[in-house]
């Protein structure tokens, strides 16, 4: 048998090839496009509007798909597990409320996307837009301020007097700030890699915002306000900003680089650093 044919009997097709986001991303931006193009006529999706609508229309297709696939269902034990349903609604609340009173349930938070407006988590079909995408997981570096630049002292002025400061960085790699650092000096001689600095966007506005009572936390709002969801910085919705800084401001403050060999680094400019992201560390 030739090799390029071995190499196919040999390939597990049990695994997905693709994942569940890629599965689902359409390359459509907005939920009346996807619809369309699942052959819901635009006259039609204006009534989804209405949620209890998306209850009358869809059930009645899958049910047929599945009648067509031939699937043995007793379609007279299907009922709607929505508070559409008061009856299946007062049981899920009674059961919910036992069980929370019995100290068998607590309230929890997990990641995902999620609606301020709504107070709630934000799945797919509950966006306008965005269909398919899920959360991000950035690790935030703190980098306590040793010295602030000339023009940082004059714009805060006694706001933050008695505080410690930490430029909280934003990573999608965090084993970068700290392998080079530890592990690389074990060589003989020593590789001095580690950070050399932190790099912020000369034209973009930073806030501090209070942690907690000792310490506060420059970054952008956005940033900010996504750490108060997580209990990070408080309070929870709205942080709290006692100060704001550009960031031509911050350029030649002295920090602390918490896992390098370099053990103060100073704040550069550059311009690529996105409003979404606002600081990031640099790493030789």
């Amino acid at each position: 048998m030739p090799a390029t044919e071995a190499a196919a009997t040999t390939t597990n097709v049990s695994k997905a090839k693709k994942g569940k986001v890629q599965a689902k991303s359409t390359g459509l931006e907005y939920q009346f496009q996807i619809m369309e193009a699942s052959d819901i006529r635009r006259a039609e999706i204006k009534k989804f509007v209405d949620p209890q609508y998306w209850l009358q229309y869809f059930p009645p297709i899958a049910q047929a798909d599945l009648n067509a696939m031939g699937a043995r269902i007793d379609w007279r034990r299907t009922f709607v597990t929505t508070e559409a349903n008061p009856y299946y609604d007062a049981f899920v609340r009674w059961q919910i409320n036992k069980l929370r009173a019995l100290d068998k349930i607590r309230f929890g938070m997990r990641y995902t996307v999620y609606s301020p407006k709504d107070g709630q988590p934000c799945m797919d079909h509950d966006r306008s837009e965005g269909e398919g995408g899920g959360p991000t997981e950035y690790t935030g570096v703190k980098m306590e301020v040793v010295d602030w630049s000339p023009a940082a002292k004059e714009a805060l002025g006694t706001s933050v007097e008695g505080k410690r400061v930490f430029l909280v960085a934003a990573t999608l790699r965090p084993e970068t700030m700290s392998v080079y650092s530890h592990l690389l000096q074990h060589f003989s001689p020593p590789l001095r890699y580690g950070q050399t600095n932190c790099f912020v966007g000369a034209t973009l506005d930073y806030g501090l915002f209070p942690a907690n009572e000792n310490d506060v936390y420059l970054c952008s709002y956005r940033a900010a306000r996504n750490m108060a969801f997580q209990d990070i910085i408080t309070p929870r919705d709205n942080p709290t900003k006692i100060a704001s800084l550009k960031g031509s401001q911050i350029i030649g403050t002295k920090i602390k680089a918490p896992f390098s060999v370099n053990p103060e680094v100073y704040v550069l400019p550059m311009e690529g650093v996105l409003p979404s992201k606002v600081s990031r560390s640099n790493r030789r």
